[in-house]
């Protein structure tokens, strides 16, 4: 059971939704954030054993709720989808057993994709689900014609924009932080009217800092066992993507199982639904 100090702590951020501080203060980096880490972690993954395929980001529950959104609001099966920074490919894999056919995964760690491909091509039972993947940067400013010359009916984005937003990396082109550019690059890829579902950590690292604070000067030793990992909130998300370079939209918010602690009652993620506006005649 968490000890006072970090009860104390939890409610009191519980109790002060709005007081986060504004978007304009970057995250601070982490090694979440590199390619490095990402081509680590699927390396270690890659071999004769395949009982281990890799994390689930968020548990199955997120992959399920979003499933779900997908078949309510995407009923067709033949729709293209395009699963950002995919991993082992574990979403594009349920979304295979509800009957979509045209899957696309693409992440920028090669050892993430030789990953995916491995499940896919070990693990699944015959006929294979029709499923592509291959490595690509959205963020790059040669713009990779496999995704360009499609035009995307839902994006997919499970954790990938938390971590993107944990890199210090800079883009040589624009002077700021890749995280930035990510919300102009997706909705240069939807369809006119597609959809980009984004599941993300409720609690900011901005607002974690604050808990780090509040759990040092009450306990150091729990702030310094302690570890917390998220990012945005679903203010701060509508922010980020919402604006006049997008085109995009608030759509629909998914519900979400709430817990309640220390006297207060939230979510730990946010699964939240955004569609490109159709261009006026």
């Amino acid at each position: 059971m968490p000890g006072p100090s970090l009860q104390a702590a939890v409610s009191w951020l519980a109790a002060h939704p709005d007081e986060a501080p504004a978007l304009e203060a970057p995250l601070h980096p982490s090694k979440l954030g590199t390619k490095q880490h990402w081509d680590e972690v699927s390396h270690r993954r890659v071999g004769p054993i395949r009982e281990d395929q890799g994390e689930v980001w968020f548990g199955e529950d997120a992959s399920d709720k979003m499933v779900e959104w997908v078949q309510e609001h995407v009923p067709q099966t033949d729709a293209n989808l395009l699963d950002l920074g995919t991993g082992n490919g574990q979403l594009l894999f349920r979304l295979s057993e509800e009957g979509y056919t045209s899957l696309t995964g693409i992440d920028y760690s090669p050892s993430s994709i030789e990953l995916a491909e491995s499940i896919l091509s070990s693990t699944t039972p015959d006929p294979k689900p029709s499923i592509n993947f291959f490595v690509s940067d959205i963020l790059s400013h040669d713009p990779d014609p496999r995704l360009t010359q499609k035009r995307w009916k839902v994006l997919l984005d499970k954790g990938t924009y938390d971590a993107i937003c944990l890199s210090d990396e800079i883009d040589p082109k624009e002077g700021v932080r890749i995280g930035e550019l990510y919300p102009t690059a997706v909705a240069g890829l939807l369809d006119e009217e597609g959809y980009f579902l984004i599941t993300s950590c409720t609690l900011s690292l901005r607002r974690k800092d604050e808990l780090f604070f509040l759990l040092r000067t009450a306990d150091p030793f729990i702030a310094h066992g302690t570890s917390l990992t998220g990012n945005w909130t679903r203010a701060e998300l509508e922010t980020a993507f919402i604006t006049p370079q997008t085109g995009l939209i608030f759509h629909s918010l998914v519900p979400r199982p709430s817990f309640s602690f220390g006297g207060s009652t939230g979510s730990s993620i946010t699964t939240i639904a955004f569609q490109k506006k159709k261009t006026e005649a």
